[in-house]
């Protein structure tokens, strides 16, 4: 199943390219930040939480990604490749920043 393309804007009006994904389908990530999200009545994805996942393991990533997912409902995973993976302050500042802009908070 090939990714559909979701872009998100966050608070500071950056826009983040995403590749969107099921959760059943998504590729094991490298360090990056994602976005879980489901789809409303209207089919619009609604984003309910967004993260980082920071290890170099990618099937540790996408363990943590898919429990998280089950947890609270979602059934998309959106990966947004961040250039500078090498700090994982960068990571959170993007995460925080997408997080922001989620209105009202789901989370």
């Amino acid at each position: 199943m090939s990714p559909s393309t979701a872009y998100w804007r966050g608070a500071s009006g950056r826009l983040y390219r995403h590749s969107a994904h099921t959760t059943v389908f998504c590729p094991a990530p490298r360090r990056g930040v994602y976005i879980l999200a489901r789809r409303d009545a209207e089919g619009a994805a609604v984003p309910l939480f967004a993260g980082v996942a920071a290890s170099t393991a990618g099937t540790l990533n996408l363990a943590h990604i898919r429990r998280r997912a089950v947890t609270i409902g979602a059934t998309e995973v959106h990966l947004c490749p961040v250039k500078d993976t090498g700090s994982i302050f960068s990571l959170r500042r993007v995460a925080r920043d997408l997080r922001r802009s989620f209105k009202p908070s789901p989370i």
